[in-house]
């Protein structure tokens, strides 16, 4: 019997997802990975879990209206992954550490233990 593990880079994700205009149907998508490898894998394939990689979007102190609704929908968004069977949400941590030459902010990202 093989085993399959499936990691998602979900800030990754999520970016070309916007970029390209789609929402993914997350169980479906999983699905259709363990279909495909399973066609190209001799005997029973086994999916171990989905691991999907992100953060909560940053707040400052106090938060803004924007920041505080897009937190919330991240968050809503991660329960929902967290209800598909076999699927982990490992949330990092994203941090301020300034600003770049265009004023934009520098976010570092680091994982939780």
């Amino acid at each position: 019997m093989a085993r399959l593990a499936i990691y998602i880079d979900g800030g990754y994700f999520d970016q070309i997802s916007r970029n390209l205009g789609f929402r993914v149907d997350f169980a479906k998508f999983v699905n259709e990975i363990q279909t495909v490898v399973a066609a190209g894998t001799p005997g029973t394939l086994d999916l171990l879990r989905t691991y999907y990689y992100d953060s909560l979007p940053y707040q400052s102190n106090p938060p803004t209206p924007d920041e505080s609704r897009r937190f919330a929908g991240k968050r809503s968004f991660f329960e929902a992954l967290r209800r598909i069977e076999r699927f982990q949400v490992r949330e990092g941590r994203l941090a301020l550490r300034g600003y770049d030459n265009r004023d934009r902010p520098i976010f570092q990202h680091g994982m939780r233990h």
